[in-house]
């Protein structure tokens, strides 16, 4: 399961780009906007991405989906991606993802 102390950030929005123009990325308070901005290469979040409820929301989600088996999600058309870096899901037209400290 993840925990939202190991977040970095994370998006919410139509599957397809994930630049930001058909969905939201989100910074929790823990995470700075310097350390976002490094990360990234510019200046990519102000203080209207900050808030901790979106981010937990999607640790929630995310959550739900590494509790479904293989067969449960297949039956709900999600698809689970996950590596070191991150974990996201599809589910239907939405994706959520949460980047890993």
């Amino acid at each position: 399961m993840i925990k939202f102390e190991n977040i970095f950030k994370s998006y919410n929005g139509k599957v397809g780009c994930m630049c930001g123009c058909v969905g939201r990325y989100s910074v929790p308070t823990h995470t700075t906007l310097e350390a976002v901005a490094k990360a990234d290469g510019w200046q990519s979040a102000d203080d209207s991405n900050v808030s901790d409820r979106r981010v937990k929301l999607a640790v929630t989600k995310i959550n739900q989906v590494l509790a479904m088996s293989e067969e449960e999600r297949a039956d709900n058309n999600v698809r689970l991606f996950e590596d070191d870096a991150y974990v996201s899901v599809e589910i239907g037209a939405r994706n959520t993802t949460v980047y890993l400290k």
